[in-house]
């Protein structure tokens, strides 16, 4: 199992920290005696005395200390800063994460909430969001749609029925101008089996927006309900009256 992002973020930042302490120690040590011992000869004291060793060996202690106090302070705080911001971004990608994989289910209302990490955040959020709020439009549009033309699909498959059945029943004979009405009512259903066929296509590899459109005011058309704003368009013929057939 791999490590997660904020344990590498909070490794790494011990690994920069480590060698920020190591650097400084080994600077320290071989910059530090040189310039130390040279202040104690300005103030006059014996390169041989007792009171310059006891002095190099109180700087090293001090500086030893010193460094090593430091280095664990900047370590403690520089990991728990790393810790907050890891958590901070490690959630907001857990959001992303989940809010992908409800999109891929279908459901299209997932949204991703707002980090405030940054401007590049930011834009993978608007992004994000603005993908799902077309991907439910889209999704929303397909569903009117299939449920309009279902609906539709019933008026010439009723005429279908009942021309049949007055036929049957002797009501109506196979005239020319019945055979012309059952003729434009299967022509109907042959047209909204192609719009039918288009939008399943449209499911395996949506069209883009305005090509929608236009299969949205041509089903409009052809199932015969109202456009938005136009005037209502011819209904369909009557079906002939069928007479009951327990008489």
């Amino acid at each position: 199992m791999t490590a997660g992002l904020r344990t590498r973020l909070l490794s790494a930042q011990a690994l920069v920290l480590a060698a920020g302490a190591g650097t400084t120690g080994l600077v320290a040590a071989i910059v530090g005696p040189p310039l130390f011992r040279e202040h104690l000869h300005r103030a006059g004291v014996s390169g041989d005395s007792a009171e310059q060793m006891h002095a190099e060996e109180a700087y090293v202690y001090a500086t030893v200390i010193s460094i090593g106090v430091a280095s664990c302070v900047a370590i403690l705080a520089a990991l728990l800063v790393t810790w907050y911001f890891g958590r901070r971004l490690q959630r907001s990608l857990t959001q992303v994460s989940q809010a992908a994989t409800a999109i891929a289910d279908g459901h299209y209302d997932s949204r991703v909430p707002p980090a405030h990490l940054g401007d590049e955040f930011a834009s993978l959020e608007s992004s994000f969001n603005q993908m799902a709020g077309r991907l439910e439009a889209v999704d929303a549009s397909r569903r009117r749609l299939f449920s309009d033309l279902a609906h539709e699909i019933r008026t010439p498959v009723s005429v279908l029925e009942a021309y049949f059945e007055a036929i049957e029943d002797g009501v109506r004979t196979l005239d020319p101008e019945t055979v012309s009405m059952l003729r434009q009512q299967t022509h109907r259903l042959v047209r909204f089996a192609g719009d039918a066929a288009a939008l399943a296509k449209a499911e395996e590899r949506p069209p883009p927006t305005p090509r929608l459109r236009s299969w949205a005011t041509c089903s409009t058309t052809r199932c015969g309900t109202r456009p938005p704003g136009g005037a209502s368009p011819s209904p369909p013929p009557p079906a002939p009256a069928a007479t009951s057939r327990s008489r």
